[in-house]
């Protein structure tokens, strides 16, 4: 038997005319979760983000609080890690939300507060958007 290139790559062949008269005009086509553009007589060239998707870590990340992006570096499964949003800080969560923390909020708004003669507290570091001014004691 003759190998099925498409099959070796872990990609589907796609042969739309068998008849006698039709040569070589088969494709390799990507199989799910991958995508990709297919290739007549050649393999295709496929990528796997496992940020998209109904299940991918994408949904994942959006639905986290705060809200987060997810980055998958490579082609490899299982590698897709959710990034704290712009503000925060935070290791990157290894196929889970990361954890976020928000230390900048009082420098950053910290001069409405001094401007008022009060002073900045940021009572949970975890939360964007929850620092307030209080009367200095």
């Amino acid at each position: 038997a003759v190998p099925n290139v498409c099959t070796e790559a872990g990609q589907r062949c796609v042969d739309a005319d068998k008849s006698a008269t039709s040569i070589m005009d088969w494709r390799c086509e990507c199989v799910d979760p991958q995508t990709g553009v297919a290739v007549t007589t050649g393999v295709a060239t496929c990528e796997h983000n496992e940020c998209e998707g109904e299940n991918g870590g994408g949904r994942v990340c959006g639905e986290a609080m705060p809200p987060q992006t997810c980055r998958d570096r490579s082609l490899s499964v299982g590698d897709w890690e959710c990034v704290c949003p712009a503000g925060a800080m935070g290791p990157a969560g290894q196929q889970r939300p990361a954890v976020c923390t928000y230390t900048a909020e009082c420098e950053d708004y910290g001069h409405v507060c001094t401007a008022a003669g009060q002073v900045c507290e940021d009572p949970d570091n975890a939360v964007a958007g929850d620092w307030l001014c209080r009367c200095p004691p």
